[in-house]
């Protein structure tokens, strides 16, 4: 995965900045502060948010924006085991997200987990998200006894 361990082109400093900007992200989206999501992702970002057989595939910081601030945004989004990496080249972060959907309108009530794989850039305003894909890896659906086949993971 890493190029060779120890040998990141990206210095402790850099680490901490990726991980507040992966924090910024469920901050902006948990309190729908769309307008300020050109703080997380480049402009010209793509973002593959498909899971469950439906395609999303963005591209664009407005495609991103107008994707995000429609979706059935979750009641509040966790991230966890950021890691940050080389690999081609890129400066890439791998990090876990877990989120409740919890809401009145949401049908069913349920947890939803999985990985961000991203490619970063460093900018003048500093680092962002060039290319995000998002796998789904489970879903927990207390309410719903009969889970759909494609949302069983376990």
């Amino acid at each position: 995965m890493a190029s060779e361990p120890g040998r990141l082109r990206v210095g402790p400093a850099d680490i901490v900045d990726i991980h507040q900007l992966m924090a910024l992200y469920t901050h902006l989206l948990d309190n729908r502060e769309f307008g300020h999501l050109g703080e997380v992702f480049a402009d010209d970002a793509e973002a593959d948010y498909s899971s469950g057989g439906v395609t999303r595939r963005l591209t664009g910081l407005d495609d991103i924006v107008t994707f995000l601030s429609d979706a059935n945004a979750s009641s509040a989004h966790h991230i966890s085991n950021v890691f940050v990496y080389e690999q081609d080249g890129a400066v890439c972060a791998r990090t876990k997200f877990f989120v409740p959907y919890t809401r009145p309108q949401h049908d069913p009530h349920r947890w939803y987990g999985g990985d961000y794989e991203d490619v970063l850039i460093r900018t003048s305003a500093g680092w962002r998200i060039r290319r995000r894909t998002v796998s789904g890896r489970w879903q927990f659906s207390a309410d719903q006894p009969d889970t759909p086949p494609h949302r069983r993971t376990f």
